[in-house]
């Protein structure tokens, strides 16, 4: 779903504690990059994370 909204990242989903430190919430400006289906629900593309103020 990133591709037209926006998606979570979450860092380490097994810590708990400090998921709201651990998660980052973006979108992918570039639309036309491929994102890999090579198994049923199993998404995969690399991502550059930027953090913009």
């Amino acid at each position: 779903m990133g591709v037209r909204k926006p998606f979570a990242l979450i860092l380490d989903p097994t810590d708990a504690a400090n998921l709201h430190r651990l998660t980052l919430w973006g979108s992918i400006p570039d639309q036309s990059m491929e994102i890999l289906n090579p198994q049923a629900g199993d998404y995969r593309t690399a991502l550059n994370v930027e953090e913009h103020f």
